[in-house]
């Protein structure tokens, strides 16, 4: 986490996380996410081994806000632009 408050379910356990801490989930488990608090987020994000279709599920899903077909709650200008 870089700035704000990440609400997160990995599996059973709900809690969540602000600057400097990390999050990890073991491939196949359940999980979820959402801005528990009232300014922005920012994370950092990293999958390992890389996945193909987690990068194609945010092309797509940026790419569909921004052409206004779908509205997220993110910046998608800012995640193309990364």
């Amino acid at each position: 986490m870089l700035e704000g408050k990440y609400g997160w379910n990995i599996g059973r356990e709900t809690a969540t996380a602000g600057p400097g801490e990390t999050l990890a989930r073991a491939p196949g488990v359940a999980h979820s996410q959402s801005n528990a608090g009232t300014t922005p987020i920012r994370l950092y994000d990293e999958h390992r081994p890389r996945l193909t279709s987690a990068e194609v599920f945010f092309e797509t899903r940026c790419g569909q806000s921004i052409d206004g077909c779908r509205r997220i709650w993110s910046d998608a200008t800012t995640i193309r632009s990364m």
